[in-house]
């Protein structure tokens, strides 16, 4: 007759670090999506109020090119005046050196009036031009603030989502560190305020997950008994052992599998992309 030798179980603390640990980064991702919803809804508005001090700008140099263009035509009108007053003269001239010296004047003032005409069609171009400028940031401010005003409403309504999710975790949190030894729970906060957030790791292979150092053999061969919960030598975090929680092995290992045939396949572009521009 045979009899089978059972591993004594864990220490129950484990598990119950363990589900806290899992609830709390679930619950850190919430609370900084939901600190994040205000800095985008103020960075879209500064997007736009941004656009809206180019198209105003815009708009302030149209309007100084329109009032030099208004005074450029009143020019013209002036001299084409003058041209029409020194021809209606030239009957009434009574020397020649008179009608030399207005034939001058006019003269003069209609090459004046013809550059001024030419100059006229050059800043006509140029407000066409701004003006279809305008036009087009106008459009496109429109399109972009109707875009915005969207993507605000989403983030407002996916702030009271997120705001209602993070008080239900926070409920559920308190149910978790009631299984905690207080001891335990002061010395997983303190690491887990120090350390952003993650206080109570898995080692793996004889190392830290977190810090990726190794873990002493003795150490390590604790771990696996699950009799303790001792610190990172390297770190000071919280350690368990990964095999405790196989699931979580397996889902770290297919991360790990995916990272590196992302890793691969970057590899390979880039060596492709030396080889193609070795070629051409």
């Amino acid at each position: 007759m045979s009899s089978t030798t059972q591993a004594p179980p864990r220490d129950p603390q484990i598990d119950a670090l363990h589900a806290l640990q899992a609830q709390d980064r679930r619950l850190t991702a919430l609370e900084r999506r939901l600190t994040a919803v205000p800095a985008q809804v103020a960075e879209l508005e500064s997007d736009l109020a941004t656009l809206d001090q180019m198209l105003t700008r815009e708009r302030a140099k149209l309007e100084e090119t329109l009032a030099f263009r208004r005074q450029q035509q009143d020019q013209l009108d002036d001299e084409e005046r003058i041209i029409q007053e020194s021809k209606a003269r030239l009957n009434q001239v009574k020397t020649p050196r008179e009608l030399s010296a207005l034939q001058r004047q006019v003269e003069s003032t209609r090459r004046m009036a013809a550059a001024r005409v030419q100059e006229i069609a050059k800043i006509d171009e140029v407000v066409a031009g701004v003006q279809e400028r305008i036009a087009g940031m106008e459009q496109n401010l429109a399109q972009l603030r109707a875009k915005a005003d969207e993507e605000k409403a989403k983030l407002l309504s996916s702030q009271s989502t997120i705001t209602a999710q993070v008080e239900e975790l926070r409920k559920k949190r308190k149910r978790l560190t009631d299984k905690v030894d207080p001891k335990l729970l002061r010395t997983y906060e303190r690491i887990r305020g120090r350390l952003g957030g993650l206080a109570f790791v898995a080692a793996s292979e004889e190392r830290c997950t977190a810090c990726k150092m190794s873990v002493p053999h003795l150490i390590y061969a604790q771990l696996i008994k699950g009799e303790t919960i001792p610190h990172c030598e390297t770190c000071g975090r919280l350690l368990y052992w990964q095999g405790h929680f196989p699931s979580e092995a397996e889902a770290r290992a297919e991360r790990e599998r995916k990272a590196q045939e992302a890793r691969k396949k970057a590899l390979a572009e880039r060596v492709e992309a030396r080889e193609a521009g070795k070629t051409s």
